[in-house]
């Protein structure tokens, strides 16, 4: 959701945005994915052997919680 949008709650429930939906940005909303697919019960095929994650820290710590993302 653009930042412009999300200051406008007329214009998102125009849109049928829902209240709850607020600005992140493109790392927070990575983290996020990543963090949700770890929690997954789906198996994963493997990992990156250079994960995209290792110039943005916020995402370095979530993916170093666990060792099965970042081995390989």
């Amino acid at each position: 959701m653009p930042k412009c949008w999300t200051g406008h709650r007329e214009r998102c429930r125009a849109a049928r945005v829902p209240d709850d939906c607020v600005f992140a940005t493109k790392g927070e909303l990575a983290r996020t994915m990543i963090l949700r697919a770890l929690a997954s019960p789906c198996p994963s095929s493997g990992s990156p052997r250079t994960p995209p994650t290792a110039r943005t820290p916020t995402l370095t710590g979530a993916a170093s919680a666990t060792s099965s993302f970042m081995s390989g």
